[in-house]
Protein backbone atom coordinates (compact mmCIF):
# COMPACT_ATOMS: atom_id res chain seq x y z
CA UNK A 1 0.00 0.00 0.00
CA UNK A 2 1.60 3.24 -0.78
CA UNK A 3 1.49 6.15 1.08
CA UNK A 4 0.17 9.43 0.81
CA UNK A 5 2.59 11.35 -1.70
CA UNK A 6 3.44 14.90 -2.22
CA UNK A 7 3.91 15.64 -5.94
CA UNK A 8 5.35 19.14 -6.78
CA UNK A 9 3.31 20.74 -9.61
CA UNK A 10 5.37 22.47 -12.02
CA UNK A 11 3.63 25.97 -12.48
CA UNK A 12 5.14 27.30 -15.85
CA UNK A 13 4.42 30.66 -17.37
CA UNK A 14 4.47 30.42 -20.91
CA UNK A 15 4.77 34.01 -22.77
CA UNK A 16 2.57 34.36 -25.52
CA UNK A 17 0.64 37.02 -26.02
CA UNK A 18 -2.12 38.29 -27.43
CA UNK A 19 -1.07 41.10 -28.68
CA UNK A 20 2.37 39.57 -30.31
CA UNK A 21 2.75 40.75 -33.93
CA UNK A 22 2.39 38.61 -36.71
CA UNK A 23 5.91 37.68 -37.93
CA UNK A 24 5.08 35.54 -41.01
CA UNK A 25 6.37 37.04 -43.75
CA UNK A 26 4.04 37.94 -46.47
CA UNK A 27 6.03 36.55 -49.53
CA UNK A 28 3.74 38.38 -52.38
CA UNK A 29 5.20 41.38 -51.30
CA UNK A 30 8.60 39.85 -52.22
CA UNK A 31 8.80 41.17 -55.48
CA UNK A 32 8.16 44.73 -54.41
CA UNK A 33 10.86 44.68 -51.48
CA UNK A 34 13.53 42.96 -53.99
CA UNK A 35 12.92 46.40 -56.58
CA UNK A 36 13.23 48.41 -53.75
CA UNK A 37 16.52 46.85 -52.26
CA UNK A 38 17.81 46.82 -55.46
CA UNK A 39 16.57 50.81 -56.06
CA UNK A 40 18.47 51.75 -53.18
CA UNK A 41 21.56 49.89 -54.45
CA UNK A 42 21.37 52.10 -57.94
CA UNK A 43 21.59 55.27 -55.38
CA UNK A 44 25.15 53.68 -53.39
CA UNK A 45 26.21 53.11 -56.72
CA UNK A 46 26.36 56.75 -57.36
CA UNK A 47 26.61 58.20 -53.78
CA UNK A 48 28.24 55.72 -51.50
CA UNK A 49 27.35 58.27 -48.81
CA UNK A 50 23.78 58.46 -49.31
CA UNK A 51 23.19 57.27 -45.54
CA UNK A 52 19.08 57.05 -46.05
CA UNK A 53 19.55 54.54 -48.52
CA UNK A 54 21.41 52.47 -46.63
CA UNK A 55 18.63 53.07 -43.76
CA UNK A 56 15.65 52.36 -46.48
CA UNK A 57 17.65 49.25 -47.82
CA UNK A 58 17.86 48.10 -43.56
CA UNK A 59 14.35 48.32 -43.89
CA UNK A 60 13.16 46.31 -46.80
CA UNK A 61 15.94 43.66 -45.93
CA UNK A 62 14.69 43.34 -42.68
CA UNK A 63 11.24 43.02 -44.08
CA UNK A 64 12.08 39.91 -46.39
CA UNK A 65 13.87 38.30 -42.88
CA UNK A 66 17.47 38.97 -44.01
CA UNK A 67 18.41 40.20 -40.68
CA UNK A 68 22.56 39.84 -41.18
CA UNK A 69 21.36 42.19 -44.32
CA UNK A 70 19.54 44.71 -42.72
CA UNK A 71 22.53 44.80 -39.74
CA UNK A 72 25.19 45.31 -42.58
CA UNK A 73 23.28 48.21 -43.69
CA UNK A 74 22.60 49.74 -40.33
CA UNK A 75 26.45 49.54 -39.37
CA UNK A 76 27.48 51.89 -42.04
CA UNK A 77 24.51 53.90 -41.38
CA UNK A 78 25.56 54.28 -38.16
CA UNK A 79 29.16 55.05 -38.74
CA UNK A 80 27.38 57.57 -40.99
CA UNK A 81 24.81 59.22 -38.54
CA UNK A 82 26.27 57.66 -34.92
CA UNK A 83 23.28 59.77 -33.01
CA UNK A 84 20.05 57.99 -34.84
CA UNK A 85 18.34 56.33 -31.76
CA UNK A 86 15.95 54.61 -33.97
CA UNK A 87 18.95 52.80 -36.04
CA UNK A 88 20.28 51.24 -32.74
CA UNK A 89 16.72 49.61 -31.55
CA UNK A 90 16.51 48.36 -35.47
CA UNK A 91 19.79 46.80 -35.22
CA UNK A 92 19.29 45.28 -31.85
CA UNK A 93 15.67 44.31 -33.17
CA UNK A 94 17.65 42.41 -36.32
CA UNK A 95 20.34 40.93 -34.04
CA UNK A 96 17.77 39.51 -31.94
CA UNK A 97 16.05 37.58 -35.20
CA UNK A 98 19.83 36.42 -35.58
CA UNK A 99 20.11 35.12 -31.77
CA UNK A 100 22.68 37.80 -30.86
CA UNK A 101 21.35 38.77 -27.75
CA UNK A 102 24.32 40.52 -26.41
CA UNK A 103 24.75 43.05 -29.85
CA UNK A 104 20.69 43.63 -29.25
CA UNK A 105 20.89 44.87 -25.65
CA UNK A 106 24.01 46.75 -26.05
CA UNK A 107 21.95 48.43 -28.89
CA UNK A 108 18.71 49.12 -26.92
CA UNK A 109 21.13 50.24 -23.86
CA UNK A 110 22.82 53.10 -26.62
CA UNK A 111 19.14 53.73 -27.97
CA UNK A 112 17.50 54.92 -24.38
CA UNK A 113 21.10 56.35 -23.75
CA UNK A 114 20.55 58.48 -26.75
CA UNK A 115 17.16 59.19 -26.15
CA UNK A 116 15.76 58.59 -22.53
CA UNK A 117 12.14 59.12 -23.52
CA UNK A 118 12.28 57.27 -26.77
CA UNK A 119 10.06 53.73 -25.42
CA UNK A 120 10.75 51.06 -28.20
CA UNK A 121 14.10 50.51 -26.32
CA UNK A 122 13.14 49.98 -23.17
CA UNK A 123 10.19 46.92 -24.09
CA UNK A 124 12.86 45.15 -26.08
CA UNK A 125 15.47 44.84 -23.69
CA UNK A 126 12.51 43.74 -20.76
CA UNK A 127 11.56 40.78 -22.98
CA UNK A 128 15.19 40.06 -23.54
CA UNK A 129 15.39 40.47 -19.52
CA UNK A 130 12.27 38.69 -19.09
CA UNK A 131 13.74 35.40 -21.03
CA UNK A 132 17.25 35.36 -19.18
CA UNK A 133 15.22 35.48 -15.84
CA UNK A 134 16.71 38.73 -14.26
CA UNK A 135 12.87 39.60 -13.76
CA UNK A 136 13.35 42.80 -11.41
CA UNK A 137 15.40 44.57 -14.69
CA UNK A 138 12.69 43.64 -17.22
CA UNK A 139 10.30 45.39 -14.52
CA UNK A 140 12.20 48.16 -14.16
CA UNK A 141 12.20 48.94 -17.95
CA UNK A 142 8.30 47.87 -18.39
CA UNK A 143 7.49 50.29 -15.78
CA UNK A 144 9.20 52.93 -17.83
CA UNK A 145 7.72 52.20 -20.66
CA UNK A 146 3.94 52.67 -18.73
CA UNK A 147 5.33 55.80 -17.45
CA UNK A 148 5.96 56.89 -20.82
CA UNK A 149 2.17 55.07 -22.42
CA UNK A 150 -0.30 54.44 -19.56
CA UNK A 151 -2.33 52.85 -22.62
CA UNK A 152 -0.31 50.24 -23.53
CA UNK A 153 -2.03 46.98 -22.74
CA UNK A 154 0.63 44.56 -24.44
CA UNK A 155 3.02 45.97 -21.53
CA UNK A 156 0.27 45.57 -18.83
CA UNK A 157 -0.24 41.69 -19.73
CA UNK A 158 3.59 41.08 -19.93
CA UNK A 159 4.70 43.57 -16.41
CA UNK A 160 1.88 41.09 -15.20
CA UNK A 161 3.89 37.57 -16.09
CA UNK A 162 6.81 39.25 -14.58
CA UNK A 163 5.55 40.02 -11.16
CA UNK A 164 3.89 36.62 -11.12
CA UNK A 165 7.68 35.27 -11.55
CA UNK A 166 8.87 37.97 -8.82
CA UNK A 167 5.96 36.23 -6.88
CA UNK A 168 3.99 39.32 -6.44
CA UNK A 169 0.66 37.96 -7.45
CA UNK A 170 -1.53 41.08 -6.54
CA UNK A 171 0.15 43.58 -8.78
CA UNK A 172 -0.35 40.78 -11.23
CA UNK A 173 -4.26 40.98 -10.87
CA UNK A 174 -3.95 44.35 -11.26
CA UNK A 175 -1.92 44.31 -14.47
CA UNK A 176 -4.14 41.77 -16.14
CA UNK A 177 -7.42 43.29 -14.63
CA UNK A 178 -6.22 46.60 -16.64
CA UNK A 179 -5.85 44.39 -19.77
CA UNK A 180 -9.72 42.75 -19.15
CA UNK A 181 -11.24 46.36 -19.26
CA UNK A 182 -9.67 47.17 -22.08
CA UNK A 183 -9.94 43.65 -23.90
CA UNK A 184 -12.33 41.68 -22.07
CA UNK A 185 -11.71 38.64 -24.83
CA UNK A 186 -8.14 38.09 -24.07
CA UNK A 187 -7.94 34.60 -22.56
CA UNK A 188 -4.58 35.06 -21.74
CA UNK A 189 -5.20 37.96 -19.72
CA UNK A 190 -7.86 35.39 -17.66
CA UNK A 191 -5.44 32.45 -17.38
CA UNK A 192 -2.82 34.48 -15.95
CA UNK A 193 -4.77 35.94 -13.73
CA UNK A 194 -6.72 32.84 -12.53
CA UNK A 195 -3.32 31.47 -11.91
CA UNK A 196 -2.07 34.54 -9.89
CA UNK A 197 -5.17 33.88 -7.69
CA UNK A 198 -4.25 30.32 -7.52
CA UNK A 199 -1.22 31.19 -5.80
CA UNK A 200 -2.77 32.95 -3.25
CA UNK A 201 -5.41 30.32 -2.99
CA UNK A 202 -7.98 31.82 -4.45
CA UNK A 203 -8.98 28.71 -6.06
CA UNK A 204 -12.82 29.41 -6.77
CA UNK A 205 -11.40 32.66 -8.32
CA UNK A 206 -9.14 30.69 -10.44
CA UNK A 207 -11.23 28.25 -11.31
CA UNK A 208 -13.77 31.01 -12.78
CA UNK A 209 -11.29 32.99 -14.54
CA UNK A 210 -10.11 29.45 -16.16
CA UNK A 211 -13.88 29.04 -17.38
CA UNK A 212 -13.43 32.11 -19.24
CA UNK A 213 -9.88 31.31 -20.76
CA UNK A 214 -11.71 28.30 -21.93
CA UNK A 215 -15.02 29.59 -23.20
CA UNK A 216 -13.10 32.61 -25.06
CA UNK A 217 -10.53 30.24 -26.47
CA UNK A 218 -12.10 26.21 -26.23
CA UNK A 219 -8.38 24.93 -27.75
CA UNK A 220 -6.23 26.91 -25.38
CA UNK A 221 -4.19 23.72 -24.20
CA UNK A 222 -2.14 25.59 -20.97
CA UNK A 223 -5.61 27.18 -19.65
CA UNK A 224 -6.87 23.41 -19.57
CA UNK A 225 -3.27 22.35 -18.00
CA UNK A 226 -3.95 25.10 -15.42
CA UNK A 227 -7.58 24.63 -14.30
CA UNK A 228 -6.15 20.88 -14.19
CA UNK A 229 -3.89 22.01 -11.34
CA UNK A 230 -6.45 24.22 -9.59
CA UNK A 231 -9.22 21.29 -9.63
CA UNK A 232 -5.96 19.60 -7.94
CA UNK A 233 -5.65 21.37 -5.18
CA UNK A 234 -9.37 21.45 -5.03
CA UNK A 235 -9.08 17.37 -4.92
CA UNK A 236 -11.28 17.09 -8.00
CA UNK A 237 -8.68 14.53 -9.15
CA UNK A 238 -10.87 12.99 -11.99
CA UNK A 239 -11.76 16.42 -13.41
CA UNK A 240 -8.10 17.40 -13.15
CA UNK A 241 -7.14 13.84 -14.95
CA UNK A 242 -10.00 15.28 -18.06
CA UNK A 243 -8.22 18.98 -18.19
CA UNK A 244 -4.60 17.56 -18.32
CA UNK A 245 -5.61 14.72 -21.20
CA UNK A 246 -7.48 17.47 -22.81
CA UNK A 247 -4.33 20.02 -22.41
CA UNK A 248 -2.34 16.86 -23.61
CA UNK A 249 -4.51 16.35 -26.54
CA UNK A 250 -4.22 19.96 -27.55
CA UNK A 251 -0.53 20.30 -27.43
CA UNK A 252 1.31 17.14 -26.88
CA UNK A 253 4.54 19.28 -26.18
CA UNK A 254 4.45 20.49 -22.52
CA UNK A 255 6.12 19.02 -19.68
CA UNK A 256 4.22 20.62 -17.10
CA UNK A 257 1.18 19.31 -18.33
CA UNK A 258 2.56 15.40 -17.93
CA UNK A 259 3.98 16.24 -14.38
CA UNK A 260 0.66 17.46 -13.43
CA UNK A 261 -1.82 14.53 -14.96
CA UNK A 262 1.01 12.25 -13.09
CA UNK A 263 0.49 14.05 -10.30
CA UNK A 264 -3.71 12.97 -10.53
CA UNK A 265 -2.51 9.81 -11.60
CA UNK A 266 -1.03 9.30 -8.27
CA UNK A 267 -4.40 10.39 -6.16
CA UNK A 268 -6.52 7.82 -8.62
CA UNK A 269 -3.71 4.84 -7.76
CA UNK A 270 -2.75 4.65 -11.27
CA UNK A 271 1.05 4.66 -10.40
CA UNK A 272 2.09 2.98 -13.66
CA UNK A 273 0.64 5.25 -15.63
CA UNK A 274 2.19 8.07 -13.11
CA UNK A 275 5.73 7.19 -14.19
CA UNK A 276 5.38 6.88 -17.92
CA UNK A 277 4.01 10.98 -17.76
CA UNK A 278 6.95 11.41 -15.65
CA UNK A 279 9.16 9.51 -18.12
CA UNK A 280 7.46 11.59 -20.98
CA UNK A 281 7.85 15.12 -18.94
CA UNK A 282 11.64 14.64 -18.41
CA UNK A 283 11.75 13.90 -22.03
CA UNK A 284 10.24 17.01 -22.95
CA UNK A 285 12.34 19.14 -20.66
CA UNK A 286 15.44 17.28 -19.14
CA UNK A 287 16.57 20.42 -16.28
CA UNK A 288 13.48 20.79 -14.31
CA UNK A 289 14.63 19.45 -10.85
CA UNK A 290 11.07 19.11 -9.90
CA UNK A 291 9.97 16.15 -12.28
CA UNK A 292 12.96 13.66 -11.05
CA UNK A 293 12.18 14.24 -7.57
CA UNK A 294 8.67 13.59 -7.95
CA UNK A 295 9.54 10.72 -9.83
CA UNK A 296 12.22 9.58 -7.30
CA UNK A 297 9.40 10.06 -4.73
CA UNK A 298 6.97 7.85 -6.36
CA UNK A 299 9.50 5.15 -6.78
CA UNK A 300 10.33 4.91 -3.51
CA UNK A 301 6.98 4.89 -2.21
CA UNK A 302 6.56 1.98 -4.73
CA UNK A 303 9.86 0.22 -3.27
CA UNK A 304 12.27 0.82 -5.97
CA UNK A 305 15.15 2.56 -3.98
CA UNK A 306 17.80 2.33 -6.59
CA UNK A 307 15.78 4.39 -9.03
CA UNK A 308 14.32 6.55 -6.25
CA UNK A 309 18.16 7.34 -5.43
CA UNK A 310 19.19 8.17 -8.82
CA UNK A 311 16.51 10.15 -9.66
CA UNK A 312 16.95 12.82 -5.94
CA UNK A 313 20.37 12.90 -7.14
CA UNK A 314 19.58 13.83 -11.04
CA UNK A 315 17.10 16.94 -9.25
CA UNK A 316 19.97 17.60 -6.81
CA UNK A 317 22.48 18.11 -9.83
CA UNK A 318 19.59 19.89 -11.87
CA UNK A 319 18.95 22.39 -9.20
CA UNK A 320 22.36 23.35 -8.55
CA UNK A 321 22.91 23.84 -12.23
CA UNK A 322 19.98 26.04 -12.89
CA UNK A 323 20.76 27.70 -9.31
CA UNK A 324 24.37 28.82 -11.32
CA UNK A 325 22.99 29.73 -15.16
CA UNK A 326 20.43 32.06 -13.38
CA UNK A 327 22.78 34.32 -11.48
Amino acid sequence: MLKSLSILIISTILVNPIFAQDNTLDTSKYKDLRNRIQDQTIFLKFDPQNKDAYLKRSYYKSQMNNHQGAIEDLNTYLELDPTDYKAYNSRAFSKERIDDIKGAMDDYTQSIELKKDFMDPYYGRAINFYKMKNFKAALNDLDVVLKLDPNYMECYLYRGYTLMELKDYESAIRDFNRVIEVYPDNSKAYNNRGMSKYFLKDYIGAMEDMNIAIKLTPDYAQAFNKRGQVKLALLDFKGALDDLNKSIQLFAFNASAYNNRAAAKIELKDYAGAISDLDQSIELDPELPETYNNRGALYEQMGNLQKAKLDYKMADFKMKTNAVQNK
